[in-house]
């Protein structure tokens, strides 16, 4: 209010109006800006010390598997995180948004695994997240991606038999009456921003530094600890990366 008095008094000139305004605006973004930074730090504090109480439960003989993106699917055995946004999981070891840094040390974790997570990221988002799970993993640590496949899309939208597809009643898609609106509800549905084919996948991965990777079928890996997680059939393409 002392505010607005000073801007309508009369025997203050328009300059020192500009000026005065100018410099509340600065100071009401700095302890904006402030106030964010220190509610990150004290997450990320929380967070850290709640990372190291689970830890500190392993055995030191016991690998470190994070389960990035969980959702509802607790895995026994790893550490589950999700941001939980829609408020619908009863069990999860650590609430954290995954596009920002995960609040473990370098090269402390021996396998990570996500299923039908990265494609819900734009691809700056999902470049960034990609390099953090390198950062974290041990060398010759293995990130494992499940997710649904944009050729088998594309697929879908080419089948003269596409209203058969077993999963459009699984997910109450049965209204959906042309490809065009299939098609669509593929990419933009369910908060996709960015789907993938092997190719594009690859080419992200060797992007921020992986240095090995190998494409698997559902459910089936050369790592005892990486077979069996994936929840859904509909996640077609599976990729292992190594660190």
């Amino acid at each position: 209010m002392e505010l607005n008095l000073i801007f309508e008094t009369k025997s203050i000139s328009k300059k020192v109006k500009r000026r005065l305004f100018k410099i509340y605006s600065l100071i009401i973004a700095f302890l904006k800006k402030t106030i964010i930074t220190i509610n990150v730090f004290l997450r990320r504090y929380i967070a850290i010390r709640r990372i190291n109480h689970i830890l500190g439960n392993l055995n030191n003989e016991s690998l470190v598997k994070l389960n990035l993106g969980c959702g509802t699917d607790y895995k026994i055995g790893w550490i589950n995180i999700d941001n939980n946004n829609d408020r619908n999981i009863s069990k999860i070891d650590l609430k954290w948004d995954l596009r920002y840094k995960l609040p473990f040390e370098d090269n402390s974790v021996d396998l990570i695994f996500n299923e039908h997570f990265l494609e819900h990221l734009t691809i700056e988002e999902g470049l960034k997240a990609l390099s953090d799970f390198k950062r974290v993993l041990k060398i010759n640590g293995v990130l494992r991606i499940a997710m649904p496949d944009l050729k088998a899309t594309i697929e879908e939208y080419l089948d003269p038999d596409w209203k058969q597809r077993a999963w459009l009643k699984k997910f109450g898609l049965d209204f959906v009456q042309t490809r065009a609106e299939l098609i669509n509800i593929n990419f933009r549905s369910w908060g996709h921003k960015h789907l993938y084919d092997q190719e594009e996948l690859e080419r992200r991965l060797i992007e921020v530094g992986y240095r090995e990777i190998r494409f698997c079928e559902l459910r089936q890996s050369n790592i005892l600890e990486l077979a069996n997680l994936e929840t859904r059939n509909e996640s077609i393409l599976i990729a292992e990366a190594v660190k």
